[in-house]
């Protein structure tokens, strides 16, 4: 129970590194022109290992929380798995369709490809402040309180707090 609680907390820290890392990484590739073969792999293959990683973090994460029995925590990892699960198939897949039609003189397949990027910004942004937000719902979770000494009741008790 323990190392399950220990998983899930090393998990959301985890997670929440690599979407920050996702979104300081990936906004500088913004301005790329995506208008050659080269340009156009490097963005579908940063979003393809993102969310490669975020699903397999996530995973971990619900799979530990469960086990800690930490329903909520399971629940928002779990979302966040499902939603990477989810853009991948999309954002990804369409980033192929359009990959092979990019040139320098097709700048409709230019502009849908880097709406496509910035859709996968968005959207890690909002990923990334629905956790946060869901971390400070289940708070309670996370946070173990014990009261010193057992089974005190009244004034005289103090409570001694941790992460597991």
């Amino acid at each position: 129970m323990m190392l399950a609680k220990a998983i899930s907390l090393m998990s959301i820290a985890a997670l929440l590194a690599w979407m920050l890392y996702f979104m300081l990484g990936s906004l500088p590739l913004l301005i790329l022109k995506h208008d050659d073969a080269s340009d156009s792999q490097l963005v579908r293959g940063f979003f393809n290992v993102h969310y490669l990683v975020l699903m397999s973090i996530a995973s971990i994460g619900t799979l530990s929380a469960i086990i800690a029995d930490r329903r909520f925590l399971a629940a928002s990892i779990a979302c966040i798995a499902l939603i990477g699960f989810t853009a991948r198939k999309l954002i990804v897949a369409r980033m192929d369709q359009l990959r092979s039609t990019l040139s320098a003189t097709n700048t409709p397949a230019i502009q849908k490809f880097r709406k496509l990027h910035i859709t996968g910004l968005a959207l890690n942004l909002c990923l990334l402040i629905g956790f946060v937000s869901a971390l400070s719902l289940a708070s309670a979770e996370i946070i173990s309180c014990v009261e010193i000494p057992p089974g005190c009741r009244g004034d005289g008790c103090r409570a001694q707090c941790s992460l597991l």
